[in-house]
């Protein structure tokens, strides 16, 4: 533990030029939520022996810069409210921070379901315009790695409304929305999570090198600094999003040769297309579509009509770039007759594929134009080519290494103070689900030690229900690896959300994240906010007894019974001495569930849920889904 204390205070203790000025972290800004009820950590850098006063909430604290530059201090825990002013100055400078609020602060990461943005998930368009809470505020830290304790992310807050909260995490958002409307305090999102990521680089090295027997993944070699292939890797994204190899070579003109292109069939599902190609789209790339139309003259408008088209696109037609504004509400694109040729005319289509996303075309009769009142078909094979402008960049494979994301995103923003964690993360550690039974518990326990705020809350989301795809596989792996993540329940201050009925079989990115946000924030109301009426577990297997033929579960958390959904209970299977297991009859009585089948006389053991993407309906009286598990062989 010693070890693990003194690597946070390194952060603080690396040696820097004497400053003319105050400064402190970039976390510290406008529009900044402080939590309530505890004390509230300041720091930063200034000029070595400097008195650094604190003016907050009608008080003034003073703080002396250390010989090293560096200076921390504690204000008195204050009640939910503000706005406030907060002035940080010495005798030369000075800081000050408008529109601060007092509220519940929590921190937010994981992987990319909690990356995963309001503007993808159920309902967004309602939702986005009904997100206007001057009280939610985010703080989204900057993505990058480092193989060194960094001491700043970069990041602002800012304040929910429909032009911001489009790219808030969706299920932090739907968590912040009700804790701000049950609470009536404001709130404040750190969100600090990256797609893809596997647990270990969220974790602090120190507490991974004292285990034996790891890394579970091998850290790649590193030839260069780590944020310096950041910074590599950002300047492919700015060029994959700038990128206009198509109009330099022409491809939406009337006379280019599209000859060698493939040909493809009206309706255009990328996903379907390239089913066997996905290195064409992984993590993403443009796609060009061309096709041909006849008309009999010119003498009057075009109005094209599409009636489905998903991603960003771009429409050109004879070489001009149309007016996509006009189709998000109607539907259909007017086409101006100076545009129009008699005989042959081309329409090119470029959409912006994200991990297998964008649909142009519903059926075979979605796209046509109309002319005069007359329908005009299209022939249904366009050509498609998918090479012409840069594919989206792969992410340094170095940002799964150990530590390089705790030391980026995580240190930085110790000690700031916080109510407590939600976290979002496991698909990327499938592949070796039995080590994510130490490296879980690793990093809750480091990032508390260092912290230094006690057991804080740690909530988190059990992986949701996923059959797999083109793009990634799915096996009972994924059934072990939720055992694992029920498994942290035995830390203290833990709580866990179950999403196993509200995955998408074929999408590893499920929309619907209302629904997990606000199972998050059921949690908190009993572990974080001492509710104990909440309702905020569903069942979990608590232990088994075998009677005859039959085996009897006991479950914790039945809160006033058990029941499913559906015409009967499913998702159970039974096994005896020889390990095999049958489908298997189960009747709920009372609050247990007994356990059969035909083929098994000798039951002595009992799986329910036990696959990536299982059938299984067994909840609580308050809706809440039981956790998958497995009985000890």
């Amino acid at each position: 533990m010693n070890r693990f204390l003194i690597s946070i205070w390194l952060v603080f203790l690396l040696p820097i030029m004497v400053v003319a000025q105050v400064k402190l972290p970039a976390i510290f800004a406008d529009n900044m939520v402080l939590q309530q009820s505890q004390a509230i950590t300041v720091w930063g850098t200034g000029t070595v022996n400097d008195l650094i006063h604190v003016k907050f909430g009608g008080n003034e604290h003073q703080f002396k810069v250390d010989t090293l530059g560096r200076w921390l201090g504690h204000l008195p825990a204050m009640t939910a409210g503000g706005p406030y002013t907060m002035e940080i100055s010495t005798k030369d400078s000075s800081i000050v921070f408008q529109h601060v609020m007092i509220g519940e602060v929590w921190l937010v990461s994981g992987q990319s379901n909690m990356e995963f943005g309001l503007a993808g998930s159920e309902n967004a368009e309602q939702e986005i315009a009904a997100s206007d809470f001057p009280d939610i505020r985010f703080f989204q830290v900057k993505q990058g790695m480092s193989d060194e304790l960094e001491t700043e992310v970069t990041g602002n807050w800012q304040s929910s409304n429909p032009m911001q909260a489009p790219s808030f995490s969706a299920v932090a958002y739907f968590f912040a929305k009700k804790l701000h409307q049950q609470k009536n305090v404001p709130v404040g999102i750190i969100q600090a999570a990256w797609g893809g990521t596997a647990i270990e680089p969220w974790i602090g090295k120190d507490a991974i090198r004292a285990y034996d027997n790891l890394p579970s993944i091998e850290p790649v070699p590193v030839k260069q600094n780590v944020s310096l292939l950041y910074e590599a890797y950002l300047k492919q994204v700015d060029q994959f999003e700038h990128a206009q190899d198509g109009l330099k070579q022409g491809v939406v003109n009337k006379n280019f040769d599209d000859s060698k292109w493939r040909q493809v069939k009206f309706p255009l599902s990328i996903s379907a297309i390239f089913t066997t190609e996905t290195d064409l789209y992984i993590p993403g790339c443009y796609l060009w579509f061309r096709n041909k139309i006849k008309l009999a003259d010119k003498k009057n408008d075009l109005s094209l009509h599409l009636e489905q088209l998903e991603g960003q696109f771009e429409i050109y037609f004879n070489g001009v770039k149309l007016d996509t504004e006009q189709f998000l509400p109607s539907k259909k694109l007017s086409i101006p007759k100076n545009l129009l040729a008699k005989g042959e005319n081309t329409i090119a289509i470029r959409i912006r594929s994200l991990w297998a996303n964008g649909i142009l075309g519903n059926n075979a009769e979605s796209l046509y134009f109309i002319q005069n009142g007359k329908r005009i078909a299209l022939p249904d094979t366009w050509v498609c080519n998918p090479a012409i402008e840069p594919k989206y960049p792969d992410l340094p494979r170095e940002r799964n290494n150990q530590g390089v994301l705790f030391n980026a995103m995580i240190v930085p923003l110790i000690p700031y103070s916080i109510k407590g964690v939600l976290w979002y993360q496991g698909e990327a550690n499938t592949w070796k689900p039995e080590d994510y039974n130490f490296l879980f518990p690793m990093l809750i326990n480091d990032w508390r030690i260092r912290w230094k705020q006690g057991y804080f809350p740690f909530l988190f989301v059990q992986l949701a229900n996923f059959a797999g795809n083109e793009l990634a596989a799915a096996d009972d792996k994924w059934a072990v690896l939720r055992e694992a993540q029920r498994n942290a329940l035995n830390l203290p201050n833990t709580g866990m959300a179950v999403a196993i009925d509200v995955g998408d079989s074929k999408d590893i990115h499920p929309r619907n994240k209302k629904t997990v946000g606000e199972r998050l924030y059921a949690t908190a109301q009993f572990i974080a906010y001492q509710d104990q009426q909440a309702a905020y577990s569903g069942p979990i297997y608590k232990s088994m007894e075998r009677q005859g033929s039959n085996i009897i579960l006991s479950f914790n958390y039945t809160m006033g019974g058990l029941k499913y959904k559906g015409e009967r209970l499913t998702g159970f299977t039974i096994a005896g001495e020889d390990g095999v297991f049958k489908g298997a009859n189960a009747v709920i009585v009372g609050d247990q569930v007994k356990v059969y089948s035909d083929e098994v006389t000798n039951p002595i053991h009992v799986r329910y849920g036990w696959s990536a993407d299982p059938e299984c309906n067994l909840y609580n009286q308050r809706d809440l889904p039981a956790s998958p598990f497995r009985t000890a062989l």
